[in-house]
């Protein structure tokens, strides 16, 4: 966690217990042995606490006396007492390397079962669509107070990962420390309301020709490659249609005799009993779906948990 500033400075204020001191060579293991001493009033005492040699403490001692140009510790009976300044070295020098031991320790484990992180995930709407419900599914099932934030997949890769957990699409083009992971491999298949498309499991290129179509085009084209490879064997279908989204096709297919090349995820996953889906006529090259992310994440243990859940619950079963 990101210390503030103000947290800091503390810190630093009470390292400069001792105006004007130079650091340099005053090692952070001497002022461990100094609080030690200081709390213990003993060169055995210390030693064996540090897990060191009375020799090695003693000589540690003479550095810091050294440095400080004060005896810091001087001998009192069976004991060794503070000086003034070693007495006001004491609680000041513990409580700054109290704070640099909270600064550097390892931080909480994360914990999926009792987590109540929110990851941000951007993706289109196919993403939405085919990767978003089997992802909140598995967290119901690993982590139920995890919640997941979609946003819209907008601009360069690397500027929308500053924004979010994990992008999720086609892989485009992105600046180094970028990591693209590939999720699954998505093809084609032909959409049509329940009852229009035949009984054959593949539609007939007749068919497929004759019909009228709504043509998804993200980006305003006016072609897509089912038109180039129509046109290679001499043929074309006529688009009736164009849409901007994949989420919005199946509604208009459902409600009229249109039928739509959509992705096959798309499909199988619609839950509108109105629909059906036939194989194609014809190969169409697939598009494959990957997961960027940026390297510093690499062994975030959140930011690896979400990656493996991710991986595992779009993954063919």
């Amino acid at each position: 966690m990101m210390r503030s500033t103000g947290y800091v400075r503390d810190v630093m204020k009470d390292m400069k217990v001792m105006a004007g001191v130079d650091f340099a060579g005053l090692d952070l293991n001497l002022l461990v042995t100094l609080e030690m001493l200081l709390a213990t009033g003993s060169v055995t005492v210390a030693a064996d606490r540090l897990k060191s040699s009375q020799p090695a403490v003693s000589r540690a001692l003479g550095r810091l006396r050294a440095h400080f140009d004060d005896p810091l510790l001087v001998r009192s009976g069976n004991a060794m007492s503070p000086t003034p300044r070693g007495a006001e070295l004491s609680t000041r020098l513990h409580d700054a390397l109290e704070a640099l031991r909270r600064a550097v320790e390892p931080g909480a484990p994360f914990v999926p079962a009792t987590s109540r992180r929110r990851f941000t995930l951007a993706t289109a709407d196919y993403g939405i669509a085919t990767v978003v419900p089997p992802l909140l599914e598995a967290l119901e099932r690993e982590a139920p107070g995890v919640d997941l934030s979609v946003v819209p997949l907008e601009g360069p890769v690397d500027g929308a990962l500053a924004r979010c957990d994990l992008i999720v699409g086609p892989r485009r083009d992105s600046a180094a420390g970028v990591v693209w992971t590939r999720l699954f491999h998505e093809d084609f298949v032909c959409v049509g309301r329940r009852g229009t498309l035949g009984r054959a499991t593949t539609i007939p290129l007749d068919e497929l020709c004759s019909r009228a179509h709504v043509f998804v085009a993200p980006s305003g084209q006016s072609e897509g490659v089912l038109d180039e490879r129509l046109r290679e064997r001499g043929l074309r279908r006529r688009v009736a249609l164009s849409v901007p989204s994949f989420l919005s096709a199946p509604p208009v297919v459902a409600s009229s005799r249109l039928v739509c090349v959509l992705p096959r995820r798309v499909a199988v996953g619609s839950t509108d009993d109105r629909l059906e889906w036939r194989e194609l006529p014809l190969t169409l090259p697939g598009v494959t779906i990957e997961c960027a992310w940026h390297e510093r994440m690499r062994k975030d243990p959140e930011h690896v948990f979400l990656r493996r859940l991710l991986k595992q619950a779009v993954s063919p079963h």
